[in-house]
């Protein structure tokens, strides 16, 4: 069983059951933050009849997108390819190209044909923005800190 997962938006998560015909209706899109692709990919699994333990290979997009969305679903890939020993395939999709053509391009070859690794690692669309704010809750200047 190889399954596609896309999670490099921070408002949705988006599968498909590589077991079926490459097209737009076998793909899902799940409307959630990062908070809820766990929960999303259960969702995913019991929609599809899917048994976790019957996967052997995930096709994961790791990037570029958003750091926060990346994080969140690589450490979900990355567990379950630690724990499972599910084969994970890293896969960079413009986040402008359309998941349907992501996919036709990754058959192309062949899916058993594309190298796995142990550990994906994100391309961020850009550095993280983690700055500590400069103002309080009732927005007044505050000095500067350092930490």
């Amino acid at each position: 069983m190889m399954i596609y997962a896309n999670g490099q938006d921070i408002h949705k998560i988006i599968f498909a059951n590589l077991q079926k015909e490459i097209a737009v209706e076998n793909i899902r899109i799940i409307d959630c933050g990062p908070e809820g692709f766990l929960k999303a990919f259960v969702s995913f699994l019991e929609h599809e009849s899917i048994d976790l333990y019957k996967i052997k290979k995930i096709f994961v997009v790791i990037g570029p997108g958003s750091a926060t969305a990346l994080r969140g679903s690589l450490s979900i890939f990355n567990t379950l390819g630690f724990t499972r020993a599910i084969e994970l395939v890293p896969v960079t999709k413009d986040p402008n190209e359309q998941d349907i053509d992501t996919l036709q391009r990754m058959s192309e070859p062949g899916l058993s044909s594309h190298k796995t690794q142990n550990v994906l690692n994100p391309i961020y669309q850009h550095e993280p923005r983690i700055t500590l704010s400069t103002k309080d809750a009732l927005r007044r200047q505050t000095k500067e800190r350092t930490l």
